[in-house]
């Protein structure tokens, strides 16, 4: 990893790290929605075999803790998708001004 000034990481090395870490959760959150898919088709197929057409109770309580578990899943990505766009924002601030100051610097 490439050190700015002071010995900090580069601003291009920390932008690389934020989008890296923004795919894998764009990867984790298409892994999530496939789940749902799979989830919904279970359902439905249960539904579907079923004598009277709808989950027994048995069933229906069986499915609540993995939907709750899921829910939460849903509820840390979203948190750290927006904490990803959050700092992915900060860095692109910090560019900016890492810029305009090597503008400045390269007029004087």
């Amino acid at each position: 990893m490439r050190k700015g000034k002071f010995g900090r990481p580069a601003v291009p090395a920390n932008r690389k790290l934020v989008r890296k870490q923004l795919k894998d959760l764009l990867d984790a959150e298409a892994c999530r929605m496939k789940t749902d898919k799979d989830i919904d088709f279970s359902l439905q197929k249960l539904e579907m075999d079923s004598p009277r057409g709808k989950i027994g109770m048995s069933e229906n309580s069986a499915l609540k803790k993995p939907t709750h578990a899921q829910e939460q899943r849903v509820e840390r990505f979203e948190a750290a998708v927006d904490k990803c766009y959050t700092q992915l924002k900060m860095k692109d601030i910090q560019l900016a001004k890492a810029r305009s100051q090597m503008d400045t610097w390269r007029r004087q």
